[in-house]
């Protein structure tokens, strides 16, 4: 089967799934022993400088590995414009439908913004964007976007390239087994 590559005349689907971009970033110094928990999401994730928050999408109705596959290398690619560089880690993932719900004023659109590259090997057809709203605070704004992809999954991707791509399960799917574990515990 042919990968999924979106239409670039039309507006992003409520039932794609997109993602942000997800890097190292260094800790405090001397606080190596702290760690975070597995698959936080940090507000920071969503905060940017440029007005546009960068997504890709990531597939016409689920996850789809292909495309993953395909964006892996450009986010390789990536990580050398931070100074000093930082591994890419993966994405955090959010149906469309899920931004789309957040009551803002005006209301979070995702649109496809696809990249062109004149030399054409760092195309990116997947590439789309949140405008933040004017008169809306950055913050405010990152807090909105994280609270949608809460509700996603984490997608890891396996830093030796081998193509190998690993889910973390999904808010919902973490509390289902907390309940299941403490219906255990009263009944014990």
């Amino acid at each position: 089967m042919a990968i999924w590559t979106p239409p670039p005349d039309k507006p992003v689907g409520a039932n794609e799934y997109v993602g942000r971009r997800i890097f190292a970033r260094n800790g405090l110094k001397g606080a190596g022993q702290q760690t975070k928990p597995k698959g936080a999401i940090e507000l920071y994730h969503f905060e940017d400088s440029r007005g546009d928050l960068s997504l890709d999408r990531l597939g016409a109705t689920s996850i789809d590995k292909k495309v993953v596959r395909r964006l892996h290398p450009l986010c390789d690619d990536a990580t050398q414009k931070f100074n000093p560089p930082r591994p890419f880690l993966g994405w955090f993932s959010a149906h469309v439908k899920a931004i789309r719900a957040i009551r803002a004023t005006p209301p979070l659109e995702v649109s496809a913004s696809p990249i062109k590259d004149q030399v054409g090997e760092k195309d990116n057809p997947y590439h789309s964007h949140i405008s933040t709203p004017e008169k809306m605070d950055p913050q405010h704004f990152a807090l909105l976007v994280k609270y949608a992809f809460e509700q996603g999954e984490t997608i890891a991707v396996e830093s030796e390239g081998t193509g190998a791509i690993q889910t973390s399960p999904s808010i919902l799917e973490r509390f289902k087994v907390i309940l299941r574990m403490f219906k255990r515990w009263l009944r014990a």
